[in-house]
């Protein structure tokens, strides 16, 4: 006996499928925004160590020394650049931050969405089951009528 909700449940099982693609795929994008995330931090971790010895090596070159303006002007150049550079990765930073927030969202989106299809399913296979039992039950109640009815034919042609 054919259920009468099969198409119903392939239905649920291609949105459950399509919902589980969606929600690895996410996962994926999310592992890779905190991997990014964690290198933007390391490398201005790096930078933040580096720039101040960059500073203080750029200061000796010209301390104690005769210089002319315009290279004490390139030095203040040079040292604004170095702290621009810093600015940047802590933008860099952010960035990733709010990048990798973007994948949480998606990625809470795409459980979600997979949890809903997967309960649409549940349910209809629960139903199911229900309808298997109740039609064996009537298959087998019609089975029993069956029999009484050639049962009692048989005892009257006794």
């Amino acid at each position: 006996m054919k259920y009468v909700l099969d198409d119903l449940l392939r239905i649920r099982l291609l949105r459950e499928e399509r919902a589980e693609r969606e929600l690895l795929m996410r996962r994926q994008e999310l592992n890779n925004a905190i991997r990014f995330l964690r290198e933007r931090e390391e490398d201005l971790a790096r930078y933040r160590l580096w720039r101040p010895l960059e500073e203080e090596k750029l200061f000796k070159e010209v301390q104690n020394k005769l210089v002319k303006r315009e290279d004490v002007e390139n030095l203040r150049i040079k040292i604004g650049l170095l702290r621009e550079r810093e600015i940047a990765k802590e933008g860099e930073v952010q960035e990733a931050k709010r990048k990798l927030q973007e994948a949480e969202n998606l990625f809470n989106k795409a459980k979600n969405s997979y949890r809903e299809a997967l309960q649409g399913r549940q349910k209809i296979e629960e139903h199911r089951k229900v309808w298997l039992l109740e039609a064996k039950k009537q298959e087998e109640e019609k089975s029993d009528k069956e029999l009484e009815e050639f049962s009692s034919t048989i005892k009257v042609e006794f």
